[in-house]
């Protein structure tokens, strides 16, 4: 095996994952490695668990140099939201930089904390969360999300949206595996302040994909004339179930007008678009941000659903079950982890190739094979 940088720790199970990974990477098979809400100021600094997050940053681009892998996502929420925004413009830049080297592109989808508007206690009482009550001089808005953190580590792979090159939706082309990843962003708006202080709404308040993302999605990032491509969706919430986006019914029933080969009308926004005659799918959907290892298969829509959780170690105070009732998935888990062991590790190695997808967790959890045969175009 080639000489990685992997922390001690994760030596066996390194081994192991790269021992079941790399069969499975052919030259019709599109990798792509997956982690998510790092949080990496969570508590005030997170001094205790941001060894364990870096030790993943580095284990994450060693797996992907070593099975020749196609790309990495990070899921969103890299930020906790709280910091000063010189802390969290400091943090940004630290995540960046230590990718800088990665061996493939890292392509990032924003998430409801990245914007650090979790300010409920800077400067009134009571540990409410409100969305309305973030002070604008906080915020780490699109541009510095995408100058600090995309266009350094994407290798020049993002495609952003015609007349914004600062956009935080985009996509990222792989010509040679005939598969594209579209990256939407929930979070995208603008930051107004009507009071000259508090912005009007911080992200939580907002959490839907905006009219212009649906357009673009539509009439561009869903290209027609891609023959026999496959895309996949990518975002921090799922397209399904919980802790989903506001309008998620009206993104999901594009992808499903797209998959099936249906002509898509929404009345609210004038667009009639034909998808009957494409040859391209949307087999797969990628995202974060429920802290959970949840799966979904969506037949009527033609998609399978992969969530990774969280990369920190800390669990929420609401109790696992309680979580999972409120997602209703084919599969939800949040798996025992222990921090400065391999456990504490929460990266997923997705691998499509011939109508079957393959999950192989890196750290505590399952691996998992799903049979799309009738979703994917391989």
């Amino acid at each position: 095996m080639a000489t990685v940088k992997i922390d001690p720790i994760y030596i066996e199970e390194f081994e192991d994952t790269v021992k079941k990974a790399k069969p499975l990477i052919t030259d019709t098979s599109f990798c792509v490695l997956l982690m998510s809400d790092a949080h990496i100021e969570y508590s005030g600094g997170l001094q205790p668990e941001r060894p364990g997050i870096m030790r993943q940053v580095e284990a994450i681009q060693a797996l992907a140099g070593e099975i020749g892998a196609d790309a990495i996502m990070l899921g969103g929420d890299i930020l906790h939201g709280t910091n000063s925004h010189e802390g969290a413009m400091r943090d940004l830049n630290i995540y960046a930089e230590s990718f800088k080297d990665a061996p493939v592109p890292v392509l990032p989808t924003r998430g409801n904390h990245d914007d650090n508007g979790y300010h409920n206690t800077k400067d009134r009482p009571g540990d409410k969360y409100d969305p309305h009550y973030c002070p604008i001089e906080y915020i780490v808005n699109q541009q510095m999300w995408v100058d600090t953190l995309v266009d350094r580590v994407c290798k020049g792979k993002a495609v952003h949206a015609d007349g914004d090159p600062k956009s935080t939706y985009y996509y990222a082309d792989f010509e040679d595996k005939k598969v594209r990843m579209i990256f939407l962003d929930a979070y995208d708006y603008p930051y107004v302040s009507s009071n000259g202080v508090h912005i009007d709404t911080a992200s939580e308040g907002f959490n839907r994909v905006p009219d212009h993302q649906i357009k673009w999605l539509c009439d561009v990032a869903l290209d027609t004339e891609k023959v026999g491509w496959n895309f996949i969706a990518c975002s921090h919430a799922p397209l399904k179930r919980f802790g989903t986006y506001k309008n998620v019914e009206e993104v999901m029933g594009i992808f499903s007008a797209f998959n099936n080969r249906r002509l898509y009308k929404n009345e609210r926004l004038n667009i009639v678009k034909d998808f009957t005659k494409v040859t391209a799918s949307t087999p797969l959907q990628l995202f974060g941000h429920t802290h959970l290892t949840v799966t979904k298969s969506c037949a009527p829509e033609k998609m399978q659903l992969i969530g990774v959780g969280s990369a920190k170690v800390s669990f929420y105070p609401k109790s696992i079950p309680d979580l999972l009732a409120h997602g209703d998935y084919d599969y939800g888990e949040m798996h025992p982890r222990v921090a400065g062991t391999y456990t504490e590790a929460n990266i997923d190695v997705i691998i499509m190739d011939k109508g079957v997808i393959n999950k192989i967790r890196f750290g505590a959890g399952v691996d998992q094979k799903f049979d799309v045969s009738d979703y994917m175009n391989y």
